[in-house]
């Protein structure tokens, strides 16, 4: 029973985190970004669902962005760590 109110307190704790987190600064960015649809581009304004599913989209687009970005930071990494390990043995076989 402990360990069940424990896992329900932590998930309640990451909810409460996650919304803090990036909940409230969501809410200011999608304000923001109706204000900058509405006056510079003379969009009608959006309702809640429509500003939700723009918001939404542009998260997984820089989701995915993201990620592709972590992955040739990730491949070049591991490139520059193979040719550091081929020097090193072929350091090795020059000095011996």
């Amino acid at each position: 029973m402990k360990k069940a109110i424990k896992i329900m307190a932590n998930i309640i704790g990451a909810v409460l985190v996650i919304v803090l987190l990036f909940g409230l600064p969501a809410l200011l960015f999608m304000m923001s970004l109706e204000v900058i649809l509405h006056v510079f581009w003379g969009l009608p304004s959006l309702n809640f669902f429509q500003s939700s599913c723009l918001f939404i989209g542009l998260m997984i687009v820089g989701r995915i962005l993201y990620g592709m970005a972590f992955k040739v930071k990730n491949l070049f990494e591991n490139k520059e760590a193979i040719l550091w390990k081929k020097k090193s043995i072929l350091m090795k076989y020059l000095i011996k």
